[in-house]
């Protein structure tokens, strides 16, 4: 009888434990799937499975069959459907997302696709408005061979004696290769690919109420033959069959091309130099930045590395003007702070995922840059006998925070130092060779070795902090957070290998939350409490909703509390700014309080206790 009570409590106590760590977020790891979550009348929350928790972000597309979408950054969406309604009785709704996985090269989006079904008679009729007649916008960075979907609004922002009639898109077809098979489109609208590189989409608006938008998906290929940093777009106007007085009809919507999807994303103004480079010769680095988040960021925090190749007092900020010059800290880590009249706009960097987003605001207030100007330092190299080899790359790369979110790392840019097409003691032609090799480490504590990445000597890595020797072939890292290492080796003739050694920081930071309700009888408020499970200092912890001037929110120690929070979805993270460490919960607040439940719980305690006095009185009596 003992040995029973005792397995009892046991396993009473596990029970427990159980029930509270599977509060904690977890992911899938399978394709990409769509679960729905009804949330009162025509809403559903709609849900990404598949998607692996790693150290790269993802950009999520939502298409939903009554023309809305949404672009967002977490895996979990909201939506009321619109009009138009069906029949009386249930009707089956779709929804579609693509997936895009930002900041790497060669990773294609993914897609995945549900249908539920709702009653008719509880959807609404369409409630977004808009400006201007037509607007464009592009659901991602165009990327050589990937896809590209603009989101055609149209609508009547104004009184007037006639609906529009149709819409004309011009493209270049040396740049976008329409198609057909993704476009889609909601209200009848008859789409025709005309020659020449255009598309008319003929529109059947007769019942088009004033200051409602429709919409029209429309998708191209971009061709392999794009170049990064080209400009591709596509105008559109708007026709009517009268004259109008509304705001201009007709739109451009740009994007400059880069290689991989990521909207923050560092280049220079050269690609290859011809050698030999002097001192005194200068670089251009561009590092672009765009908020996609839901919210205004009022702080950007950039962070870049120099190179050896660069003297680090020659640093000049070119934009944004009055912009002071940064001092190097840890010898070669340049940081800028942008907020109040340095960001576009003076009062921080609007997001992609605002309501007001193609309406109130268009792409340009989204999005930013720092400009600066670096000399070379040839001097620096022949103390370490070195030289600019013909062939040699110079590697770059930037890091980029909006307020409380967790860091976000840009491309690896590389330069050659070469002159297009020259040949290099009359046997070879330059060559570099991209990410040949990965490698990835995890540090916790103590150096550790990064690898040989190749037998030949000459290595010299990026970036060159916390790092041994950065002219190393095997050096030592001790970095305080996760970061990426590259390394240049010279390969055989006049080619160059870059290798790639991600290390990661040994983590043990997770979230864990629940929620209490109250005022259920008048419209549902429920106070959110998230855990930060971890072993570190709680000084250390930054939690994304600390930057919300407006939402009543309280942290003490590890704990972090959103009060009097409405029906939706609430995306967390929590990072560690020591270590870089960061995890992420989204929690769903529904439309109704959940229903008393019988307290299990305290019944499963009770008798656990219960269980552990009896086996000890059992002990007592069988005492001699």
């Amino acid at each position: 009888m003992k040995k029973i009570l005792i397995v009892l409590g046991l396993l009473l106590g596990a029970f427990i434990l159980m029930w509270e760590v599977n509060a904690s977020s977890t992911w899938g790891s399978v394709q990409i799937s769509i679960t729905s979550t009804p949330c009162g009348g025509a809403c559903y929350v709609f849900t990404a499975n598949g998607v692996p928790k790693d150290s790269a972000q993802y950009s999520y597309f939502w298409f939903f069959d009554d023309g809305s979408y949404e672009i967002t950054t977490v895996n979990s969406v909201s939506h009321t459907f619109q009009g138009p309604g069906g029949s009386s009785g249930m009707n089956n709704r779709n929804v579609q997302v693509e997936v895009t996985k930002l900041y790497e090269k060669g990773d294609k989006p993914t897609s995945g696709f549900t249908s539920v079904p709702i009653n008719s008679i509880d959807e609404i009729q369409e409630p977004k408005s808009m400006a201007t007649p037509l607007t464009l916008i592009p659901n991602r960075t165009p990327v050589p061979g990937d896809s590209i979907t603009y989101v055609v609004s149209y609508g009547m922002p104004c009184e007037g004696p006639k609906d529009p009639t149709y819409i004309e898109i011009s493209f270049d077809s040396d740049k976008l290769t329409y198609d057909d098979t993704k476009t889609r489109n909601f209200h009848s609208e008859t789409i025709t690919d005309l020659t020449g590189g255009k598309i008319r989409i003929q529109l059947s608006n007769s019942s088009l109420p004033n200051n409602l938008a429709r919409r029209v998906f429309l998708t191209f290929e971009v061709k392999s033959t794009v170049q990064e940093e080209e400009t591709v777009g596509i105008d559109g106007e708007i026709f009517f069959a009268e004259e109008q007085t509304c705001p201009a009809g007709t739109v451009s919507a740009t994007a400059v091309a880069a290689l991989s999807h990521d909207p923050n994303y560092i280049v220079a103004n050269q690609k290859s130099l011809c050698a030999p480079v002097a001192t005194g010769d200068k670089m251009t680095y561009t590092i672009h930045f765009q908020n996609i988040g839901a919210g205004t960021a009022n702080e950007v925090v950039v962070r870049t590395y120099l190179p050896l190749f660069f003297s680090t007092s020659s640093v000049q900020t070119v934009y944004p003007a009055g912009m002071t010059n940064p001092t190097p800290v840890n010898n070669r880590e340049i940081v800028w702070n942008l907020s109040g009249t340095l960001l576009k706009g003076g009062s921080g960097l609007k997001g992609t995922g605002d309501p007001d987003y193609g309406t109130l605001f268009g792409e340009e207030a989204t999005m930013d840059s720092i400009q600066f100007v670096v000399e070379f330092d040839d001097a620096y190299f022949q103390a370490h006998s070195m030289d600019f080899d013909p062939c040699l790359a110079i590697i770059n790369r930037a890091e980029i925070t909006f307020d409380c979110n967790p860091p976000i790392f840009t491309n690896f840019y590389h330069a050659e130092i070469a002159c297009p097409g020259s040949v290099v003691g009359g046997t070879c032609t330059c060559a570099i060779i991209a990410d040949s090799a990965y490698t990835s480490a995890t540090y916790s504590g103590t150096p550790i070795l990064l690898g040989n990445p190749s037998s030949a000597p000459g290595a010299i890595w990026y970036p060159p902090v916390f790092i041994s020797d950065p002219f190393a072939t095997n050096p030592n890292v001790s970095p305080p957070r996760a970061m990426d290492y590259m390394a240049v080796v010279r390969g055989a003739s006049c080619s160059y290998e870059l290798f790639r050694f991600p290390v990661e920081v040994d983590c043990d930071l997770s979230i864990s939350t629940k929620l209490k309700f109250r005022d259920c009888a008048t419209g549902v408020k429920a106070t959110i409490e998230a855990k930060a499970i971890t072993s570190a200092n709680a000084a250390n912890l930054v939690w994304n909703w600390e930057c919300e001037n407006n939402v009543p929110k309280e942290k003490k120690g590890k704990r972090f509390c959103l009060y009097d929070r409405p029906p939706g979805v609430y995306h967390l993270t929590v990072k560690d700014t020591v270590n870089g460490c960061w995890a992420e919960q989204t929690v769903l607040v529904p439309y109704e309080c959940p229903p008393k439940s019988f307290p299990w719980k305290l019944i499963l305690i009770s008798m656990a206790v219960l269980a552990g006095i009896l086996v000890m009185a059992l002990s007592k009596k069988k005492k001699p």
